[in-house]
C-alpha cells in the first residue's frame, strides 16, 4: 500500500469514528507512522484528503454496485432482479470501505455541502 492509500485508510476510518471536523491531519499521520508535515508532501490538506475518499468512493461504488454509466447485466427475470438487488445491497453494508464511507456520510450529511 502506497503512502497515500495509508493516508487515505487512515483519515477514512478516523473520520468514521469521530467525524471530519473530530480529525485532525496530525491524527492521521500518527497512524500512518508519519510527522504531521509529512502528509502534506501527498494532500493539500484535510479536506483534500476528504475529497479524494469521496472520489474514491464513488469509483467503487461505479465499478461495484452500478451507475448509470455502468448499468452491467440487466436482469431478465424475478430471479435475477433479486439476486443482483440482493448483490447491491450485501456491497453497500459488507464492503468495509463503503461502511466507512457510510458512517462519515451520514455525520456529515449537514456540515458539507458536497456530502450532503
Amino acid at each position: 500500500m502506497s503512502a497515500k492509500e495509508k493516508i487515505l485508510d487512515a483519515a477514512l476510518t478516523l473520520f468514521a469514528e469521530n467525524g471530519y471536523n473530530g480529525t485532525s491531519v496530525e491524527q492521521i499521520a500518527s497512524i500512518v507512522g508519519i510527522k504531521a508535515p509529512s502528509l502534506y508532501k501527498h494532500y493539500k490538506g484535510k479536506e483534500d484528503i476528504l475529497n479524494a475518499l469521496i472520489d474514491s468512493a464513488e469509483v467503487r461504488y461505479d465499478e461495484l454496485f452500478g451507475s448509470e454509466n455502468h448499468i452491467g447485466k440487466i436482469p431478465e427475470n424475478r430471479e435475477e432482479f433479486i439476486n443482483v438487488t440482493m448483490g447491491r445491497v450485501s456491497f453497500t453494508m459488507k464492503d468495509p470501505m463503503i461502511r466507512k464511507i457510510r458512517m462519515l456520510l451520514v455525520q456529515e450529511q449537514f456540515r458539507n455541502e458536497r456530502i450532503g
